[in-house]
Parts: structure tokens; sequence; C-alpha cells
């Protein structure tokens, strides 16, 4: 995609998607402080991933596409470049210390499914 030859052609620091997964608890406090500070930050026309599905009710195809206006309106919401998806900046570089919780999308997976997120993300 689009996106992804971005980030092959140039390296993008501060991609919070390089520290999801856990890899997080290894960052300084120092580290942490620069990704929520300088963590990348698409400019409106940034190729996001696109999804293509098929509308259960008509059998049409259409497409979905990461909203730029979802970045503004969540400010907590950060995209990754390298994982193609949205990630709550906070959940990922100060993660629950309780190994029995288990973080899930937004936290150690990007968030890729783009149907209906306003409504999951205000829930």
């Amino acid at each position: 995609t689009a996106a992804q030859a971005l980030v092959n052609s140039q390296s993008v620091l501060y991609d919070i998607g390089d520290v999801a997964s856990g890899k997080a608890s290894i960052l300084s406090t120092h580290d942490r402080l620069m990704y929520l500070k300088h963590h990348f930050v698409p400019d409106r026309k940034f190729p996001f991933s696109t999804q293509t599905r098929m509308s259960s009710k008509k059998g049409k195809v259409f497409k979905l596409h990461f909203q730029h206006s979802w970045l503004e309106n969540c400010k907590w919401l950060v995209y990754s470049p390298s994982q193609q998806g949205a990630y709550c900046k906070y959940c990922v570089l100060f993660p629950p210390k309780n190994p029995r919780i288990k973080p899930g999308v937004l936290v150690s997976q990007p968030m890729q499914n783009f149907k209906k997120v306003m409504v999951k993300m205000a829930t």
C-alpha cells in the first residue's frame, strides 16, 4: 500500500507501533515522554490503509478508511504507519502491571477494523 511504501522509504521516529506488544515496559522515562510528545502525526493527505467490505444486506462492496478526524477528536489515539492501525498512546506506554490483564486492541494490537469506530470508542 502507499502507507507501507512511505514507511519503507523513510524512517518514522516515535511510531507507537514499534513499542506495542509489551516493548514499552523496557522504555526509559525519557523515551516514554518522547513517544508522548513526538509520536507520528500524519498530515491530512496521508494515505491511510483501506478495508474492502461487503454489505450483508445489499451485497454491495464498499471501502472503509481510517479517518484523520478520529485523531483530532480522540487526543489519546495515535496512528502507527508500520502497523497500519491505531493505538491508545497512554495504554501502550503505561500498560497495566497486573499479569492477569490481557491487553488487546488499541494496546498490544492495532485497531484495524474501521467499522463503527466512533461507536466502539464511545463505549
